[in-house]
């Protein structure tokens, strides 16, 4: 330690002592919470927005008192976002400064009036708007899949349908395609079929004069005597007494 001394001499300010005033832990906080995985972008990407939400709250340290943090910090957390946005969010039909909104223009014009609640409420509001936007174009997929259901098991309803052919026409594993289905419509592809066969057994025997084994293969029952079992619990009577009423 001596010779340290001796050899420092003048340029003492060149070395950190245990006294000299070190930054203010809130003042990198904001930046080592960006840094920190999952990263803004991956949450972004997985619509993870809960957690993408929370995460800018915590970068913005919104909810501790007196952690304000330097304009310089804010306005350098400012530009991340809004790269981030511009990188997640890009879409052919709108803009960058039309994604970013006016709020984000006027925080970069007047930059000593930013502050943490400010940025938050803007991020925020665009992370939910996105959010809102990302549900109801899943919700529209679904129904697009939900519809491609019905209008199959209707074409084929004599061919003998199972889940994996229906998977198969769709394109998807049946596992997904029977979750996206009951998200869609709160009923299952089983549900479905079932319903459509009992409505088209009704149709048949009432409106037409084919035999209860015709009906049956029309309805795409692999042998009549299963068709009269399920019709008769569902309708209390065998499908020729139902005919005869």
């Amino acid at each position: 330690m001596a010779v340290i001394q001796q050899n420092v001499g003048d340029h003492k300010s060149y070395f950190i002592t245990v006294d000299d005033q070190l930054p203010s832990p809130v003042m990198d906080q904001g930046y080592l919470q960006l840094l920190e995985p999952p990263l803004l972008p991956q949450l972004l990407e997985a619509g993870n927005w809960e957690e993408a939400i929370a995460k800018i709250k915590r970068v913005l340290v919104v909810d501790e008192e007196g952690a304000d943090l330097s304009h310089e910090v804010l306005y350098t957390c400012l530009l991340y976002l809004s790269s981030t946005f511009a990188i997640a969010f890009r879409s052919q039909h709108v803009t960058v400064d039309e994604l970013l909104n006016e709020e984000f223009d006027l925080m970069i014009r007047k930059k000593s009036q930013i502050s943490s609640h400010r940025v938050y409420g803007w991020a925020e509001k665009i992370i939910q708007f996105h959010r809102s936007k990302a549900i109801n174009q899943i919700r529209h997929t679904h129904d697009d899949i939900a519809s491609s259901v019905h209008a199959y098991i209707q074409n084929h309803l004599s061919d003998g349908i199972s889940l994996q052919i229906i998977a198969d026409h769709v394109g998807l594993h049946p596992v997904y395609l029977s979750k996206v289905y009951k998200t869609a419509t709160g009923e299952t592809i089983g549900d479905y079929l079932f319903r459509l066969r009992m409505q088209r057994a009704v149709h048949l025997l009432t409106q037409t004069e084919l035999k209860v084994a015709d009906v049956s293969k029309k309805l795409g029952f692999m042998a009549p005597p299963h068709f009269i079992k399920i019709f008769k619990k569902q309708y209390g009577c065998t499908p020729q007494e139902y005919r005869n009423r």
